[in-house]
């Protein structure tokens, strides 16, 4: 079985320098990664464990939640507001009970 999204590149690019090490010739290899903006295929285990979170508290509360942890640690000033949502993310609350849960799927397969 392959492993789960940019891991399985990253399994590739290291099974190459495997089969290559000893053949006494030079081996480039590059692997650029977009695991920060792309998941390619989150872990089962996350989908999960977000499918929780974005079910039952909805994407707002976590943003809060997070920015706030995220003053707490010093990563932002204490007295920082958090910004306005961005287009086009609705809030939760305007949506209708199949969009929430639409939404909730599709937060839970972008998370990291």
């Amino acid at each position: 079985m392959l492993p789960d999204g940019a891991d399985m590149f990253t399994s590739k690019l290291i099974g190459y320098l495997n089969q290559t090490h000893s053949d006494g010739k030079p081996f480039f290899g590059y692997l650029a990664s977009q695991v920060a903006h792309t998941p390619f295929q989150a872990p089962r285990e996350n989908i999960e464990k977000y499918d929780k979170i974005y079910s039952s508290m909805g994407w707002d509360k976590v943003r809060e939640q997070r920015f706030d942890k995220q003053k707490h640690l010093g990563i932002w000033p204490s007295d920082m507001t958090l910004s306005p949502r961005l287009p086009p993310v609705q809030a939760r609350d305007s949506l209708s009970q199949d969009q929430k849960s639409y939404a909730a799927k599709y937060w839970q397969f972008i998370q990291p």
